[in-house]
């Protein structure tokens, strides 16, 4: 963490620059001579004043003349000490304050505000946490009792029983608000009140004492708080459908795991370290060779190792109780401490000089604490001395040499704090996850309540890493805080029935843009960063700046920013800081150290060290084995912000599928005494808890609440008894109407109580405790309005009545109405029905005669149709055969792809025989170790070629069955086309059908009318019917023609695609044999291509023969591929601008156009491509393995000789770019 120096005080945050509601009331507030108000105050935040003068731009007090928007009402003094602070007059930023400072000085803790409750920290026991108090509290709403904790924890749990939903407990607050010790007794509450036992059986116990094990290992002493939380974690208590304790799951964020190797003056490191020397037994401290603990760097150089009051020695023994608790054998306890002992042992590790050069070795005096250190780790300690005083470093290549360069002593003091971090994060993930192992989770739970206990909003006089990741945190937690508490106000109102119009509130989505857009982000470029060769903090911050350039939510450090956290007196540049404009102040970050505490890694000698040659335990933490490893995602890089950036998202994401409740912990002094609040720093505190922005949104609406019976019984005795025993409601409605209060405007009656806008109960206040003459004027306008609703409600009702009555008569005449009509229309449905059955005895005799007609044309079309069906038939059987075939095909394919299945695992076979004969040589010639290593290594290298291969045909066999898919669907298609045709034949010959109807008709109409047209008519219809048969044969064969040359084409081109599949497939296996090599040089360079013929940045990776370019180093798949096989490389000869530093790869198909960034990059990557060109060209002539650099540069030029337009300036350009490099 950054250095704890005195808090800050902070700027105008954000929430001051908006117009809010805030503002808007306070235009409706009218400072008045005489008036006592709140004015700034610097050591008290506020003071009360008496106003003397009024100005239209300020006002003059007794205390200081101030601006006008610096002065705000004092709430009367009945008001003092609320348990809820939407119940005063006037919701401000002083009222808060006075508010919360007047019930801390009557040990009362807790305030609601809504449903959002804000806990100070006494610094002393209460008496208020007993089980009494929590049966008090279950199955109670949360305003029967006063405010608490417990009222918090009833609440989430009777939600999640009513609304069948999950629920959430977010607990924030600055180091030493009481965070943990709140979380304990949400805890203690849910497994009381739904445990079994009364929260005393075995798994409520295993839920409350994973606690004390994990603030042991993560929790430590500081400046403002002898128990603080030093990771964040999230816990989740799970719930079966009886609504009882069914198992529990804990996921943790950030563990400062710097705090393990330096501590600040007066604090502690983690708890466990000084529980463990003090209160382990004689034969512990025999087997863990520990001594005093004061004998120990990682412990004594901070200048503290005790805290009054509390008892290491016995907290020691709780923590073993503790760990059997959750299911940690006595065995694994063993290997715990013994790592805990081993990194205390190898912190005191100290290097001195060595003879040779300027490398390092174990200073002779601490030899006895590396030896105990590698007993207790189980390491040899000849490896452990090597990997800590040097480190090996790789040519590259595929036969790259191996070399170990020696570490200065102040790089050994890092490479041991690196590794002592490494271990201590690992045991702790390991911890985390065997707590969640040993807590049994049933299985039928269906819903939790998460407790998520998490730092909260923080700035120094010097901010870093740290507490950027921590206030990015917060930032997303105030964006939830803000969408829940304006999401819970609609839910006030909706339940009282209020009509309320969606307000804009503040919001952080453009901070949180700026930190985590994808790839654009501040933490996508830290990453990204991370991983790129040359990077330095340096030139991170400047990407920062470029990419962001003119971002409402970032600023570069300047002189003029003093105010700004982080900032002061120094003289900080672009290159070295940047300012975050977050929710509750502008924070100024040195990147100092950003890459290096990101890159959360050892390096590989220490990696491979704990990883292949450390005992059970330790080599278990590191391989992951058992069940080491916590549940918080891990980045792709190792990276922490990849990490931490997961974690959130995760995290987030868990808490939207919840109901949320909100406690804001405040720590009252730094001193850490009771009965003692700083009121500046509280202010603080709220501010960056997000409680002003929560004013802000209840401002918005009807911040003042009051109960119909309250607001009756503070009147009651001022108003006449045929008025005071009104009902309350009608009484506060007759009341706020007599005082002209404008119902809808300044309040609105919901179903218990009346809410008001901010000062209307102020102003209504100010009305009844006038002069007798104005309470005389306030009654008669009750009396006034009870008289006009009376007279109203009179006659509402005899309109009521006539208008009933009318409704009545007009029922019944609308029922004799209804009546005639029925009876009309049954005689002329009667007369109807005999002129239908009279029809119907002439229609039968038609049909008798249509249906003999009919019956004699059906034959026919039966003959017709036996003759197309037989046709048909014989079609269908063709088709078949053509399915057949395709069928037969699709089987071959399929043998192609079982072979090739084959000849892989023959493969992999003789893979595994290679690597058994490798090892055998391996133990046959151990006295030989360079050779054998060496042997290994190309063992490796075949392995990953050999994955490589695997890989390539898996994709090429899922190509295959996709090919074949799509061949499949193209069939499918035909059979659709066929079946179009079918329907068209059919429709035309339905048509037809229809042209014989209508002919009938005009037969049997002719009939009628002349016997002598019968014949001619006759005549006509057979030769009508003869020539749509013709044309109907005609229609039919030419479907068929067609039918038949589309389906011979179809056959032809799967022909033509199933051959070039098999070229595609052998082409595919030539290339990937190719390029499945070790990449000879990558890196970033310009390209000039596209569209517009524009210069892109792209990676660039040089394999084999082989020059690929991808967008992202991330991308699986490369953007282009360039043959080097018939390639050129020229250096371009243009004085442009564009062109300094670029080269041209010249191919038989196209000219690529490459740029670098410097003239020595182009050099290195044209000798690069020039080299592997004479790679391939002298492949089984040359072993390039074993030729020199210079003569495999020589048969590069041999063989790709510079372009002749470039010899002619070739001597000044090299003199030119020595000079530059």
């Amino acid at each position: 963490m950054a250095a704890t120096a005195s808090l800050y005080k902070p700027p105008p945050s954000r929430i001051t620059e908006r117009v809010s509601p805030l503002t808007q009331s306070m235009e409706q507030w009218k400072a008045t001579r005489g008036q006592e108000v709140w004015i700034p105050d610097k050591e008290e935040a506020f003071t009360q004043s008496v106003i003397y003068k009024v100005d239209d731009e300020q006002v003059e007090t007794e205390k200081q003349t101030v601006p006008r928007s610096k002065v705000w009402p004092i709430n009367p003094k009945t008001q003092d000490g609320v348990p809820d602070n939407t119940e005063m007059m006037y919701l401000y930023d002083p009222n808060l304050l006075h508010n919360l400072r007047v019930r801390y000085d009557r040990d009362e803790i807790y305030t609601y505000t809504a449903y959002i409750l804000i806990a100070i920290n006494p610094y002393k026991q209460l008496p208020i946490y007993s089980t009494e108090n929590i049966h008090k509290y279950h199955k109670t709403s949360m305003r029967a009792n006063p405010p608490h904790v417990f009222g918090i924890a009833e609440r989430a749990y009777r939600h999640m029983k009513s609304e069948k939903k999950s629920q959430s407990i977010v607990v924030s607050g600055d180091s030493g608000s009481g965070k943990t010790e709140t979380c304990k007794y949400v805890l203690r509450y849910l497994t009381t009140i739904a445990g079994r036992d009364e929260g005393q059986g075995k798994l409520e116990k295993q839920i409350l004492e994973a606690n004390p094990l994990l603030e042991a290992f993560g929790n430590a002493k500081t400046l403002r708080n002898n128990n603080s939380s030093r990771f964040g974690k999230f816990v989740e208590v799970h719930f079966d459908s009886k609504f009882e304790v069914a198992g529990a799951r804990i996921t943790t964020y950030l563990l400062e795991k710097s705090r393990l190797v330096q501590q600040p003056s007066g604090e502690r490191n983690y708890h466990v370290f000084y529980q463990m020397c003090r209160g382990a037994s004689a034969a512990e401290k025999s087997r863990w060779f520990l001594e005093d603990l004061e004998t120990y760097h990682y412990l004594r150089q901070s200048g503290c190792t005790s805290i009054d009051g509390v008892d290491d020695a016995k907290d020691y023994h709780h923590l073993r109780e503790a760990m059997s608790t959750v299911g940690i054998t006595s065995e694994q306890q063993e290997s715990i401490f013994k790592t805990l002992a081993g990194l205390l042992h190898l912190g005191n590790v100290v290097f001195a000089p060595a003879d040779e050069g300027e490398s390092s070795k174990v200073s002779d005096h601490t030899k006895q604490h590396i030896e105990h250190a590698c007993t207790l780790l189980k390491v040899n300690q000849q490896a452990m001395e090597e990997a800590l005083t040097t480190r090996t470093l790789s040519t590259g290549g595929r036969r790259g040499t191996m070399y170990r360069i020696p570490l200065k002593p102040f790089e050994a003091s890092f490479a041991r704090d690196a590794l002592a971090k490494h271990v201590y994060g690992k045991l702790f993930d390991w911890l985390v996850a065997a707590v969640n192992n040993g807590i049994p989770m049933a299985a039928e739970a269906k819903h939790f309540i998460g407790i998520l206990d998490i730092s909260g909003f923080e700035y120094f006089n010097q901010n870093g890493f740290e507490q950027f990741l921590i206030n990015y945190c917060n930032e997303k937690i105030q964006q939830y805080f803000t969408v829940q508490i304006l999401q819970q106000e609609q839910e006030i109102y909706l339940k009282e029935g209020l009509r309320w119009r969606q307000v804009e509130v503040p919001n952080s989505f453009d901070t949180l843009e700026l930190i985590e857009a994808k790839r654009t982000g501040i933490l996508p470029l830290l990453e990204e960063s991370c991983i790129l060769p040359r990077a330095t903090d340096q030139t991170f911050t400047l990407r920062v700046h470029k990419q962001h350039f003119n971002h409402s939510s970032l600023m570069k450090p300047s002189s003029s920013l003093k105010d700004v956290p982080g900032i002061g007196n120094l003289k900080l540049t672009q290159e070295e800081a940047f300012i975050v404009r977050h929710f509750a102040a502008d924070v100024c970050y040195q990147t100092t150290g950003f890459l290096e505490k990101n890159n959360d890694t050892l390096h590989s000698d220490l990696l491979l060290l704990m990883s292949n040659k450390a005992g059970d335990f330790v080599g278990e933490l590191f391989n992951g084995g058992g069940i080491a490893g916590s549940d918080q995602p891990r980045s792709r890089f190792g990276t922490l912000s990849g990490t931490f950036l997961s974690g959130i998202s995760d995290l987030m994401a868990r808490l939207s599928t919840t109901s949320s409740n909100f406690i804001r912990c405040i720590n009252p002094n730094e001193l850490m005494k009771p009965a003692l609040i700083n009121a500046p720093a509280c202010m603080t505190q709220l501010r960056c808890s997000g409680m002003l922005e929560a004013l802000v949104i209840m401002q918005a609406g009807y911040p003042t609440r009051c109960l119909f019976t309250d607001l009756h019984a503070r009147y009651y005795d001022l108003m006449p008894k045929e008025i005071s025993r009104l009902k309350p409601r009608t009484f506060c409605e007759a009341l706020l109407v007599a005082l002209d209060l404008e119902g809808g405007k300044d309040f609105q009656m919901g179903l218990s109580r009346v809410f008001f806008r901010a000062g209307k109960l102020a102003f209504m206040e100010d009305l009844m405790n006038g002069s007798m003459d104005d309470m005389f004027e306030v009654v008669g306008k009750v009396k006034a309005w009870l008289a006009r609703k009376r007279w109203l409600q009179a006659i509402h009702a005899v309109r009521s009545i006539n208008i009933c009555g009318k409704l009545i008569e007009d029922i019944r005449a609308a029922a004799r109405s209804k009546e005639e009509e029925r009876l009309r229309k049954s005689a002329a449905y009667q007369a109807e029905l005999r002129r239908r059955e009279e029809e119907l005895r002439r229609q039968q005799e038609e049909e008798r005669k249509r249906r003999e007609e009919e019956e004699r044309i059906r034959q026919e079309q039966e003959a017709e149709a036996r003759r197309v069906k037989a046709e048909k038939k014989a079609q269908r059987q063709a088709e078949l055969a053509r399915l057949r075939e395709e069928a037969q095909e699709k089987a071959t394919l399929e043998s192609q792809l079982a072979a090739e299945r084959d000849t892989y695992a023959e493969l992999e076979e003789s893979m595994r025989e290679e690597i058994a004969s490798l090892e055998s040589k391996l133990d046959e010639q151990i006295q030989q170790r360079l050779a054998t290593l060496d042997a290994l290594d190309e063992a490796k290298t075949s392995l990953k070629m050999m994955n490589i291969r695997a890989d390539g045909l898996d994709e090429e066999v899922a190509r295959l069955r996709a090919r074949v898919q799509e061949l499949e669907e193209e069939l499918a298609r035909a059979h659709k086309q066929i079946q179009a045709l079918k329907d068209a034949l059919a429709l035309e010959k339905a048509a037809h059908t229809e042209d014989v109807d209508k002919l009938k008709d005009e037969l049997e109409h002719l009939k009628k009318e002349h016997a002598l047209q019968l014949a001619a008519a006759e005549e006509s219809k057979q030769l009508a019917l003869a020539k749509a048969r013709v044309e109907l044969d005609a229609t039919i064969a030419k479907l068929r023609s067609e039918f038949e040359t589309e389906k011979k084409l179809l056959l032809k081109e799967h022909e033509t695609e199933m051959h070039e599949l098999k070229e595609e497939k052998e082409q595919n296996v030539q290339l990937l044999e190719k390029i499945s090599t070790k990449p000879l040089k990558t890196g970033y360079l310009t390209k000039r291509g596209g569209s517009y013929g524009k210069w892109q940045r792209r990676f660039f990776v040089l394999k084999s023969n082989f020059l690929s370019y991808f967008k992202d180093p991330k991308d699986a798949k490369p953007a282009g591929l360039i043959d080097l096989e018939n390639a050129r490389v020229y250096r371009t000869n243009s004085k442009k601008k564009a062109d300094i530093h670029a080269f041209e790869v010249v191919t038989p198909n196209r000219t690529y156009y490459i740029r670098a960034e410097a003239a020595v990059e182009t050099e290195e990557w044209i000798q690069a491509l020039n080299l592997a060109k004479a790679r391939h060209l002298s492949a089984g002539t040359v072993d390039l393995n074993t030729t020199s650099v210079t003569a495999a540069r020589k048969l590069a030029q041999r063989v790709v000789p510079i372009s002749p337009r470039f010899k002619v300036k070739k001597e000044e350009e090299e003199k030119k770019e020595t000079k530059e490099a």
